[in-house]
Order: C-alpha cells, then structure tokens, then sequence
C-alpha cells in the first residue's frame, strides 16, 4: 500500500513519500502555516489524494502523565480510560492512553502512560484541510510512542534515555533536542528542547550532555529513576558529530550515566538525508512505511475516509479474486468441455464403426434384430459371460452323460440362457435367492424331454423319470433343479390308463441351474 508520510511540528509541516527505487523517504514539500503555503498544501493533497497520509506529531507542546488505574477488562476499561482522559485533558480531543503492564505487587493496578497535544489549535488547520478533501488518514502518531520500537536495535536496559537531534522547533531554534525515557521498553516522559545558534557553536557537546544531565535529574527529582541507579543513554549523533563526543566522553567522566554513541549512518539508507540534522523523524518514517500502528492522536471522525479507503481495497481484491476465481473456473469448465467434446467424436467414430459392421451383418443375415438394444444386450451378456469364463459346455456334458444312461428319455427341445439375479430365467417371474448366497450371474438349461411308454405302464414311465431325475443330482453339476412341469400328477396317475390308454409319450420339463459368484 503507498503511503505518504507528513512530519508536523510547532514549526512547520514537511511531506515525504517513498522514492520508486530504493524505497528510501524523499522529501516533496516544507509548509508553514501563512496562505500561500495552505494554498500549495492544499495542491499537494489533490496530487494523490487517494493515497494514506500518516502523520508524525514531534511538539514541545505534548503532555504526558504516568498513573495506576483499577484492573478492569472490556468495556469498563475502555470507559475508565476515557473519563481518566476527559478529566486529565479536558482542553483537547487528541489524547491517548497506553496500558503499560501492572504493579507486580499489591492489587496488581494496570500501569496507564496518558499523553495529549495541549495545542491543537497547532494542528488543526493542517487536520482539517486533509478531512475537507476527504484525503484517507491513517492515524496521528507521538513521535516519543513512536520511538519505542528503536529499543530493539539496542542492548536490553531497564532504564534508558533515547537522545536524538530533531529540525528546528520553532523560529527562534535551529534545531531541536528530542529526549525520550523509557522503563522496560516503555515510554514514561518525554522532553524537546530548543537549541540555538550558540549551543552548536563551540560548546556544542557540553550543551547536549548538560541536557542529559538535566533530564537525569528530573527523573530522580519525579521517582521515575531510582537513587544511585545508572541511566543508560543512547545518543543518536550526525557523524560529524561522533568524534568530538567521542572525545569528550573520554575525557570527562559524567555520574551515574553510561552514554552509547550510535551514528545516524548506521540506520540511514539514504547518505544525503544525513546533511540535514537529526535521523529519528526518518527512521519513524520508515517504520511507517512497513507498518501500521494502532492510532494515537486522531478522532474516528478523522480516519473515517482511510476506513472506507481500506473498506474499498477489500472489494477491489474480493472482486479481483472473484474474476481471477471465476476466470480459473470457466477455463476448468472449458478444458471439461473439451475432453468431453472428444470424447464425444471418438464415440462417434465407434458408433460409424459399429454401425458399419452392423450393416455387414444384415446383409449377410437379413433376419438380424433391427433393435441396437437388443445388439447392444447381447454384446453385453457376451462380454460378461467371456470375462467370467462362463459356457454350457459342462452342462451340456452332464446332461448328455445322463441321456445315455437313460436311453428311454427322449430330448424334444433344449434352451440355455443367462443372466443377472435381478431377472427370472426361462419366465417374467425374479427368482428368490438367499442374500448370501446371491450370485451374480445365473447359468439356467431347460429340458423339455419324454418318457416313451409302449405298453401303456404309466407307473413305469414315472419310474423313469425320476431315475433320470435321481442321475442328474448324482452329477452335482448343478446349484438347483427345478420340476417346472412333472410328467403327471398323483390324481392323473389312477385315471390315466382309462381315459388316454392310446398316449405313448409323457413329457415333462425341467430346469437346471448353476449359480456364479462374481469373479470367480
């Protein structure tokens, strides 16, 4: 996301913006607070309005007050902070409060740092010009609250003094001096001092030390700072400057105070912003341009814009994501089309194929089914019956090894078929098989057959018959025998000889099943 950076002071306002190249701060613009330099300001802002501005407030004109406040969570600690803030800075509405930790002892109070800009009449102009042209702010952020993420470069100290020179602070300044204490990584106080034209001069390292010393005393004089406690100062100097304090320190010994010389060089990115005195503004700049704190200073009213800014983003990147999503998809879509399509033309070359074939065969044998279903079944039951190694040659086998030990039985018709558990063989009506033992293909041979009877002896006739019976069991060939039609009935047997002493043949029908199990 781009960002513009605005550094405000009780002096002036100075916008930077984040060079293409290297991604250092470049600086695009100086205002101060006269009608011509609003007049360019408010240029400046139609430039790129759509881009988030965030603000950096480095003022002299910044409270701080340091107090323990009741453990409550939620709502109630939201509440309680805001009557602590109305009542502490009732003159302003850029106020902010920071929980801190709590006291390890005793009822275990959070640790509340309250700050404020006591002048916002400093400010406002520049404030409302942004939200006038409905520029998207971010958030106003304390240049000293800012600051604390520089304790992670340096080494671990429970109490330690952050110096760094700033730009002027007011017309009478030519620079300024920016002092920041912090407590376990926390800010506690935070003091800016002016120098003048005289304290860069010749005394300029006894200028900076006797504030250092200045504030040392301070937070002993408030109890921040313990008695006899060493405080750990580290200067941020322009490298001109390194030397000299250098020098200095070697030379002189200061009470109770262990000060670390650390150059602007060492975190600058860009060597020509070295020439202008003071690097913590552009190290709080960068820190901004990768990240986004949580807001100090601005009222909801202020960052309403960059709320709808970031609100308009997310529906930019949902609908990009829904056109990229439904983009991936129709290609999905097209590609299953196309495998389909073919798919579709090979089946249509098989079917031209087989049609051909089909046409052969009917010229050869007029008397083909016309039906492509019926084709189509047989070819199916073929397959099935090839795969699954099925044939009635062992039926046919068994039932002609029994005709010849029955020579009286004569074979009048024989019909063999098969087909699935879910359709009856031989007739319309399903046959009922046990769930376990349900195969999946039935192999069925009907016999239609007749006993000749030459001298009339039905009962020998039937004697016959259910040898031929007995002797097909015997073969186990078989997984069922049905009598669909016995060659008579017992009431038949006692009137036969009186009513049909001329029949010479009984017929009789069975049907002789073999049941197979899937695969096998």
């Amino acid at each position: 996301m781009k960002k513009r950076i605005l550094y405000l002071t009780d002096y002036e306002l100075v916008a930077y913006q984040s060079a293409k190249k290297n991604g250092v701060l470049k600086e695009v613009g100086r205002f101060q607070n006269n009608e011509a330099d609003i007049a360019a300001f408010t240029q400046y802002l139609h430039l790129h309005f759509e881009v988030p501005v965030f603000i950096i407030v480095d003022s002299i004109h910044e409270e701080y007050r340091h107090i323990t406040v009741p453990h409550v969570v939620g709502k109630d600690r939201q509440d309680l902070l805001n009557h602590r803030k109305q009542r502490f800075f009732e003159h302003t509405p850029y106020s902010y409060a920071a929980v801190q930790g709590r006291e390890k002892q005793g009822r275990g109070d959070d640790k509340v740092l309250f700050s404020a800009i006591t002048s916002p009449e400093l400010f406002e102009p520049w404030i409302n010009l942004i939200n006038k042209y409905k520029v998207p702010l971010a958030g106003i952020f304390s240049m000293p609250l800012l600051s604390e993420f520089l304790l992670n470069y340096f080494d671990a100290h429970p109490y330690t003094l952050l110096v760094t020179h700033t730009p002027r602070i007011n017309e009478h300044s030519v620079q300024g001096l920016r002092q920041n204490f912090f407590f376990e990584k926390k800010l506690q106080v935070s003091r800016l001092v002016a120098l003048s034209e005289a304290d860069l001069s010749d005394n300029y390292t006894e200028s900076v030390i006797k504030q250092i010393i200045i504030t040392q005393r301070y937070l002993g004089s408030i109890r921040i700072l313990p008695p006899s406690v060493e405080l750990n100062v580290v200067l941020l100097a322009q490298p001109t400057y390194i030397d000299e304090l250098q020098t200095y320190l070697q030379t002189n010994d200061v009470p109770e105070i262990h000060i670390k010389l650390v150059s602007c060089a060492d975190f600058m990115k860009d060597e020509k912003q070295l020439s202008e005195m003071g690097c913590l503004h552009h190290l709080a700049g960068y820190y901004l341009l990768q990240n986004t704190p949580p807001n100090h200073y601005a009222k909801s009213t202020d960052t309403r814009y960059f709320i709808y800014h970031r609100l308009r983003l997310a529906m930019y990147s949902l609908s990009v994501l829904f056109l990229l999503s439904s983009a991936g998809y129709a290609a999905l879509k097209s590609v299953e089309a196309w495998q389909i399509l073919k798919q579709a033309q090979s089946v249509e070359q098989q079917v031209n194929i087989h049609q051909q074939q089909i046409d052969k065969l009917r010229a050869l044998q007029p008397d083909l089914p016309a039906d492509i279903e019926i084709i189509r079944t047989v070819v199916n039951y073929g397959r099935i019956l090839t795969e699954q190694h099925i044939s009635p040659h062992n039926m046919l086998v068994s039932l002609s090894t029994t005709l010849t030990q029955n020579r009286l039985v004569q074979l009048d018709k024989l019909s063999w078929g098969a087909t699935d558990v879910e359709k009856g063989l031989f007739s319309q009506k399903p046959r009922e098989i046990k769930p376990e033992e349900k195969p999946y293909i039935i192999q069925g041979l009907r016999i239609n057959a007749s006993v000749e009877s030459r001298s009339g002896d039905y009962r020998q006739a039937l004697l016959i018959y259910k040898r031929f019976l007995q002797d097909i069991k015997q073969t186990r060939q078989f997984s069922e025998i049905v009598e669909v039609q016995p060659p008579f009935d017992i009431a038949a047997l006692s009137s036969s000889a009186d009513n049909n002493p001329s029949s010479k043949k009984i017929a009789f029908i069975l049907d002789l099943f073999i049941f197979h199990q899937y695969g096998q």
